[in-house]
């Protein structure tokens, strides 16, 4: 769910099984990804486990990734990196050191879109054997290991002298685990963080949401779309949309409301009234539909230009 929401600025709700089922499923939806592809670039997704979970491999190639890797195929290609796995698939640094193998082919490929999604962080946390040692709480030591693993990819590409043409995004993927009380966290802040050649070095304080990510790259690029069905650019049009309003749930002031479902019509009679208090279930589900007929309309009127 959360990487359908960051690539197609939406809010899937999806059970695990839902996309390998229905392998059409948003075949219909403009995403990040899919704009990427109309200005040629070549866009591959690297997994150290298998990506067949909750559909991912079928989603990517649903949206122009021509090559989506996972775990069978590192093995078959590379057995020694294979040798020491946890119980997910194999540790991030040796991700890492396959990613890097794969920098020669995709710098004659450029432009390219290269994603990796690393897996250690995820309970109940894992730690590489050649990871310096950061603390004694797996959490921690886990965090600091996938820090050591994405630092690998980037001095490689520094190596290759591709940082001053190349965005690099990180982002969470979760809302993460607070190691001091032992308990998940349902509802919280997650990392993104970009380097740029054309943005200035800072903090953005902008409310971000998972539908964001892809427009906010997109800009962070140079290229000129801020918005993505529900998702904008926190470089621009999220600084005019500060609360969210989703089909279930909202998010005022930072402040996340949790609501119900809600008839056709109901929502049919419901009118709508000061949207900054805490909004009633059929309120919160006219004005998604709203936002959405009003992006649709919106998003018809782009055009891309392949790059030379």
């Amino acid at each position: 769910n959360s990487i359908i929401s960051s690539w197609c600025g939406v809010f899937p709700e999806l059970s695990d099984n839902y996309v390998r089922e229905n392998k059409t499923f948003s075949l219909g939806l403009t995403c990040f990804s899919d704009i990427l592809n109309s200005l040629g670039y070549n866009q591959n997704f690297f997994f150290g486990h298998g990506s067949w979970y909750g559909g991912i491999t079928q989603f990517l190639k649903n949206h122009a990734y021509e090559r989506v890797v996972e775990l069978p195929e590192i093995e078959k290609e590379f057995p020694e990196l294979a040798k020491n796995k946890h119980e997910w698939g194999i540790h991030d640094t040796n991700l890492s050191r396959y990613v890097i193998r794969q920098l020669d082919k995709l710098k004659d490929l450029q432009p390219f879109n290269l994603g990796i999604f690393y897996i250690n962080t995820h309970p109940p946390f894992f730690n590489a054997s050649d990871c310096p040692s950061y603390s004694e709480n797996k959490h921690l030591q886990a965090i600091h290991c996938v820090d050591f693993a994405v630092g690998m990819v980037l001095r490689k590409i520094k190596e290759k002298g591709l940082m001053e043409n190349t965005v690099v995004v990180l982002v969470g993927d979760t809302p993460g685990y607070d190691y001091e009380k032992d308990r998940q966290i349902p509802y919280n802040r997650t990392l993104l963080s970009i380097y740029s050649p054309i943005l200035d070095s800072g903090i953005n304080d902008v409310y971000t949401y998972s539908p964001d990510l892809g427009p906010t790259i997109l800009e962070s690029m140079g290229i000129p779309i801020s918005k993505i069905q529900s998702g904008h650019s926190i470089l621009s049009s999220r600084k005019n949309f500060q609360n969210l309003v989703a089909p279930e749930f909202s998010i005022v002031d930072g402040e996340y409301q949790k609501g119900g479902s809600c008839s056709f019509e109901e929502m049919e009679t419901k009118k709508i009234g000061n949207v900054y208090r805490k909004l009633e279930d059929c309120e919160r589900r006219k004005i998604f539909q709203y936002l959405k007929q009003i992006f649709r309309n919106e998003d018809s009127k782009i055009t891309l230009i392949k790059q030379k």
